[in-house]
């Protein structure tokens, strides 16, 4: 197989898992319109449409669908082989992709990817910063942070703990509530998500809807910010809530804890770079689980 057919493939094969040409760039490390040239030249060499676009996407045409099938068995076999050569070596040299969410990557792991970087110079670290839960069976990441044990056959997974929450305002945020005379039973100003399909249960769980939050996004680094310039009260982590100086207030309403999970592929059990990582990650979590 020439190499530009297999750019080709491998660009076909990022487009299908991800649904979109911008993210199978991003994946890839490519431009979009490299994406899209390359997607065009397949399907000229297929005699087919491979994709259906539309305003949320892709979807793989039955054309399409065949090669996906046809291919992916080919993709899994070339990964296998790059795993075996880097878990054959004992310095971790080469690229592990890791999803993470906000609040993890951005209070509990950043001092841990400073040390990873310089403990192995020559460890690539992609971080994949998403609130939702990247595909580990289909390679989208190679390790996860997870909120949530895993269900799936291929995936190993090691609980480290659990994070959990509290309400938390800023101290400007509470002396203007307290000079402006704001009573004691008064609402305050709070900060939710919007379109996050869990959010209905936790807005059922506690009684209120959306009418009551002034501000709501699914953007969880919004909802620490918001909390820390004074916009309202959030729930945080407590962790965040103390390493911020914000003060915890009690709204007398429910709260989940949530587990935390160090998830990789069951084929990376022995990847070097892989194992490297997530030694360095259990220590990291485990630090910021146990801060006081």
């Amino acid at each position: 197989m020439a190499d530009q057919d297999w750019e080709q493939l491998q660009t076909f094969l990022s487009a299908a898992r991800t649904g979109s040409f911008t993210q199978a760039a991003r994946a890839l490390g490519i431009s979009q319109p490299t994406v899209s040239r390359r997607i065009e030249e397949l399907e000229r060499a297929w005699g087919a449409t491979l994709f259906i676009r539309h305003s949320r996407g892709l979807r793989l045409t039955d054309r399409g669908a065949q090669l996906l099938a046809g291919t992916s068995g080919i993709d899994e076999q070339i990964q296998e082989v790059y795993r075996r050569g880097r878990s054959d070596r004992s310095d971790p040299q080469g690229t592990v992709r890791l999803s993470v969410n906000e609040p993890m990557a951005a209070y509990a792991l950043a001092g841990t990817f400073s040390r990873v970087v310089e403990k192995f110079p020559q460890l690539q670290l992609e971080l994949v910063v998403d609130n939702s839960a990247a595909d580990l069976s289909r390679r989208e990441a190679d390790v996860a942070i997870r909120m949530f044990a895993p269900t799936q056959g291929d995936l190993i997974g090691k609980k480290l703990g659990e994070v959990t929450m509290g309400f938390y305002v800023s101290k400007d945020y509470l002396s203007k509530r307290s000079a402006c005379g704001a009573s004691r039973g008064e609402k305050h100003r709070l900060i939710g998500m919007d379109i996050d399909p869990h959010w209905p249960k936790h807005l059922k769980n506690s009684g209120l809807s959306n009418s009551d939050f002034q501000l709501r996004t699914d953007s969880l680094l919004m909802h620490i910010r918001a909390a820390e310039s004074g916009v309202g009260v959030a729930a945080l982590h407590h962790q965040i809530g103390r390493q911020l100086g914000l003060v915890e207030v009690d709204l007398a309403l429910p709260l989940p804890s949530y587990e935390v999970w160090l998830v990789r592929h069951e084929a990376l059990r022995d990847d070097v770079c892989v194992r490297a990582l997530c030694d360095e990650l259990e220590r990291g979590i485990l630090a910021y689980l146990n801060e006081e």
